[in-house]
């Protein structure tokens, strides 16, 4: 089964695959499997305008701001280790990507923390 897997891989996901299968499958257990569907069921509420989904989008708006950062960070040191299984090119989009969902997520708690407080309880 790996090395069946491990042929379908290329580049740094292949290397990825051989040096760690279990982190390699964790990883994307969670992105597919959580992050991704939490991440669309919020965007999907908050274009139909549901009340949860505004609540939602603080925290999901938060943790995608970390996990960018912390991405980027995991990143700039694999490159600086010159680890064979570092990506520059990730490192370049990541960084205008985090920062702009810091300006966003910091507009976006600064927006709850003026509101009514009435409003979206």
């Amino acid at each position: 089964m790996d090395i069946a897997i491990g042929g379908l891989l290329t580049g740094a996901d292949a290397l990825a695959y051989a040096d760690a299968p279990s982190a390699f499958w964790l990883v994307r257990v969670v992105d597919l499997g959580f992050i991704v569907p939490i991440c669309l069921a919020t965007g999907i509420g908050l274009w139909r305008g549901n009340p949860t989904a505004v609540k939602a989008a603080y925290g999901v708006a938060a943790f995608m701001t970390l996990q960018a950062a912390s991405v980027l960070g995991m990143g700039a040191i694999m490159l600086w280790r010159q680890d064979p299984t570092a990506t520059p090119a990730l490192v370049f989009a990541l960084t205008p990507i985090s920062f702009g969902l810091a300006v966003f997520t910091t507009r976006l708690l600064a927006s709850y923390a003026n509101r009514p407080s009435t409003q979206y309880r």
